[in-house]
């Protein structure tokens, strides 16, 4: 079988379609932190990550929103053969003090992993393989967009991924959005 082989089929369900959007909570790992974590796939699948454990002494960070001020997508390219992912996460920051702007400084230094919740009740890890890093950021009319500042963070256009963005699905035996959303959720500072 070769590696681009379908092995399942996918249909769409009319009764349950997908619902679209995100919750407005960004959670951010220090990339360097997330390879330091010990990282459990379910076993059959490197897309559908079952536990994260970050480091002793090591927190991922909460980001609250509001409305639509997260946003994701991927982009796909192909590049000597092989297909690779640019995945991007925007949000906003609503404040405009200096811890914010530090903040925001910061940001512009590091490189991240991201964690998103959707609407339609799965978790996103966002850079989990190379990493996300400010792409830049447009400083917004703050009447307009009740924001100070809107951030990009994206793949490295010289170190894309090379798989889609991967799921988190917990530790249960069966998928439970609320406990897997909860792990997360502990992984904070």
């Amino acid at each position: 079988m070769a590696c681009g082989d379908i092995t399942q089929n996918f249909t769409f369900s009319c009764t349950d379609p997908i619902v679209a959007g995100l919750e407005s909570t960004l959670t951010l790992i220090n990339f360097e932190d997330w390879l330091d974590a010990t990282i459990v796939n379910d076993g059959t699948d490197d897309l559908a990550i079952k536990s994260i454990t970050l480091a002793t002494g090591k927190t991922a960070f909460s980001f609250a929103g509001y409305r639509n001020t997260l946003r994701t997508m991927e982009d796909s390219s192909v590049e000597n053969g092989l297909t690779r992912y640019k995945h991007v996460v925007n949000f906003q920051l609503a404040d405009d003090d200096a811890t914010t702007k530090r903040l925001e400084r910061t940001l512009g230094l590091g490189t991240y992993v991201a964690i998103v919740f959707t609407k339609a009740r799965t978790i996103e890890i966002y850079g989990a393989g190379t990493g996300l890093v400010i792409q830049g950021q447009t400083q917004r009319d703050r009447y307009a967009s009740n924001a100070v500042a809107t951030l990009q963070l994206a793949s490295d256009d010289e170190s894309l991924e090379v798989n889609p963005p991967a799921n988190f699905i917990g530790t249960a035996t069966t998928y439970d959005f609320a406990a897997a959303k909860a792990e997360v959720e502990a992984l904070w500072l």
